[in-house]
Parts: C-alpha cells; sequence; structure tokens
C-alpha cells in the first residue's frame, strides 16, 4: 500500500504535469525529495513538494510556505495567483528592436 506522501505526489503530479512551465526538480540535498518547480526563463518562482501527508506550495518572492492537506486547496491558490508568478518572458525582437533603433541609453535602461 503506497503511503499518503505517495499518493500526494501522484496527485499533484497529474495536476502539474499537465500545465505549463511546470517541471519536476532534485534536490541538491541527499534524501530530500524533488519538487514541482513553476516558472520561465529558468528561474523558479514556485515550489511545490510533499512531506509530512501535506502539499507545501514555496513562493520564492514571498519567501512564504503554504500548506494545503489536498490538491484542491492547491488547485484553488494556483487558480488565483498561478499567471501573476510568471514573471514576463523576455521578447528577444523587442530588445533587438531597441537596440537597433539606439532607444537604450544604458543596459537595462531605456529611453522614453
Amino acid at each position: 500500500m503506497a503511503s499518503k506522501d505517495d499518493e500526494l505526489w501522484d496527485q499533484v503530479s497529474k495536476l502539474l504535469g499537465a500545465r505549463a512551465h511546470w517541471r519536476v526538480e532534485q534536490s541538491p540535498s541527499p534524501g530530500v525529495p524533488p519538487s514541482w518547480c513553476f516558472g520561465t526563463s529558468g528561474e523558479v518562482d514556485l515550489a511545490v513538494s510533499v512531506d509530512g501527508g501535506a502539499i507545501r506550495l514555496y513562493v520564492m518572492d514571498e519567501d512564504r510556505d503554504i500548506v494545503f492537506g489536498d490538491t484542491d486547496g492547491l488547485v484553488r491558490w494556483l487558480q488565483d495567483n498561478e499567471a501573476g508568478s510568471v514573471h514576463d518572458p523576455l521578447n528577444v525582437e523587442e530588445v533587438a528592436d531597441d537596440l537597433l533603433h539606439g532607444k537604450f541609453t544604458k543596459w537595462g535602461t531605456a529611453e522614453g
């Protein structure tokens, strides 16, 4: 019989595996289970893990942990917050156009 953590991990994997920008990452610490990580451009904005019979969501920008007893709570939170967690991806065409037309006065600053 699977443990509560294994069952929750399977449920979380089914939920997040079908959503854009989510991927599984292994922990660099031995013995620490993997996490589902959300983000763009290689940065992690959210991390979801399962431990102690609960789903744990870590919000990087806020340095905050949120604990859910089941996937329903996680789904509700994601519906309300996931889109706002995505850092806008770099638009290469816009940057190239700004560079080509001299709209940057220094790196990271565009002229009005």
